[in-house]
């Protein structure tokens, strides 16, 4: 790969790996191709694949829809706390992240709340995904902050439904009807070049919203935290400005 060359391994993260997809793709300032997709068949089916495509790339990024990280002030009034004790914090406070308000005010989306939501069982099987793959390559898997992040590897946190109403496309209905995926998918080869089967599985599909969202980043068109100790305390979720003027198209 030319050093303009990003290779990316997108995956829709879920406590059964059978329920995961992952797409393998190039990025370069001029094209986004996803070579291939597929669902996932075990959290080492999963290492193996991602491991191999990223084996030869100079830099290479995990674009993985989970979140990657747990709100501030719940990590903090945990280690003290006892039953029967108040809190001391409002609920929306412990239980959603810097990142969960900045996108709900940026695109009227409201991601999941993984301190009070079982979405924290797929932030913790995403977790052990990455130390996986960390250890697979036999070098840390950073989470990177901007397009030019240092060492050869990285991960960033992606919401395929945030970049998709970012796009002014609706978020809902696709993942049971697959003629609503089909129709999305080819809205979708607009702006990255997709497989023919990249609609037959919601996960799948998934998977490659996820390599778009990696564009977005590397692209620099998603916007990062103001507070980025913050962030590097709870994640981030990377979704592209929304564009104002964007019909609903699909």
């Amino acid at each position: 790969m030319s050093r303009n060359t990003v290779a990316v391994v997108g995956i829709d993260a879920a406590t059964d790996a059978r329920r995961t997809g992952i797409a393998f793709a190039t990025w370069s300032p001029h094209v986004t191709r996803v070579a291939a997709a597929r669902p996932g068949e075990s959290a080492d089916d999963l290492v193996r694949h991602a491991t191999a495509w990223v084996a030869d790339a100079g830099r290479w990024l995990v674009a993985i829809d989970a979140p990657l990280g747990w709100p501030t002030p719940l990590g903090e009034r945990l280690p003290s706390h006892r039953a029967g004790v108040p809190l001391g914090a409002e609920s929306d406070e412990l239980f959603s992240r810097q990142t969960d308000r900045a996108i709900r005010e940026r695109i009227g989306k409201t991601p999941l709340e993984v301190g009070a939501d079982r979405i924290a069982r797929t932030a913790v099987t995403a977790l052990d995904l990455l130390g996986a793959i960390a250890q697979r390559v036999g070098s840390p898997v950073p989470l990177a902050w901007g397009p030019d992040f240092a060492g050869p590897g990285a991960a960033i946190e992606v919401y395929p439904a945030g970049t998709l109403r970012a796009m002014g496309l609706r978020a809902t209905g696709y993942k049971h009807d697959p003629e609503r995926r089909a129709e999305l998918a080819h809205t979708l080869r607009r702006d990255v070049a997709l497989p023919k089967d990249a609609a037959d599985n919601e996960h799948v599909l998934d998977a490659c919203l996820c390599v778009l969202a990696a564009a977005d980043f590397l692209a620099g068109r998603a916007p990062g935290p103001d507070d980025a100790e913050r962030a590097a305390r709870e994640g981030w979720i990377w979704v592209r400005e929304a564009d104002p003027e964007a019909p609903t198209r699909a």
